[in-house]
């Protein structure tokens, strides 16, 4: 039976599926178990009220997956015009000791954390005059970063990463975005070795109070 087609897929295709569930691709459905990886089934005729035939927009599934990485492309070139022409701050595998988590335990006996940090802030006037006053100190978002993440508990490191980016565009209002990777490296997961994490990216407009 064909699995569904995840609601960004049918976004991408620029149809909307009524129910759903299935589209259809020829005479047989097409589905995805991961966005870039499309397989085909053999099923009855598509389940949805609403036409969505992809025989028209893509003839093999060689085509199919060439037009969702032109638009993960597109989707990537967007995001770099607006962020990567400006200067950034960049931290990466700030280690702490927390005790963040919804189970008793982690409260208790705590975990490590690891944080990365990028922030957007006009680096220009630093550059050009090779003073530490124009720009924001390593040291001093480090320090801003362990203070909340080595401080009260939170059940989520979502929050926790919500603090740190409240915290810092409190400290620093030069800082013009933000984007906060924490990762913890304990899960309490079963059978799980890996760290798993949560990514943010804010802006001072993301908080009208900033106290």
């Amino acid at each position: 039976m064909a699995r569904r087609l995840p609601a960004r897929v049918l976004r991408t295709l620029g149809k909307y599926c009524e129910s759903h569930a299935y589209c259809e691709y020829g005479d047989r459905f097409v589905s995805s178990s991961s966005f870039g990886a499309v397989r085909r089934f053999v099923g009855a005729p598509c389940l949805s009220r609403a036409p969505c035939s992809l025989t028209a927009l893509w003839k093999s599934p060689t085509e199919f997956n060439r037009s969702l990485r032109s638009s993960n492309e597109d989707h990537t070139t967007r995001v770099q015009e607006r962020l990567g022409g400006k200067d950034r701050i960049i931290l990466r595998g700030c280690k702490f000791q927390g005790y963040h988590g919804v189970l008793a335990e982690e409260k208790t006996l705590g975990q490590k954390f690891v944080v990365d940090l990028d922030a957007w802030l006009d680096l220009k006037r630093a550059a050009e005059t090779d003073d530490l006053a124009h720009s924001v100190s390593y040291a001093d978002l480090f320090s801003v970063i362990g203070t909340v993440v080595e401080g009260p508990s939170h059940n989520l490191i979502e929050s926790v990463a919500n603090e740190i980016v409240r915290s810092l565009f409190k400290a620093f209002p030069e800082i013009q975005e933000l984007r906060v990777r924490i990762y913890k490296l304990s899960a309490p997961i079963s059978g799980f070795s890996d760290k798993v994490g949560i990514e943010i990216y804010r802006t001072p407009s993301d908080y009208v109070d900033r106290s």
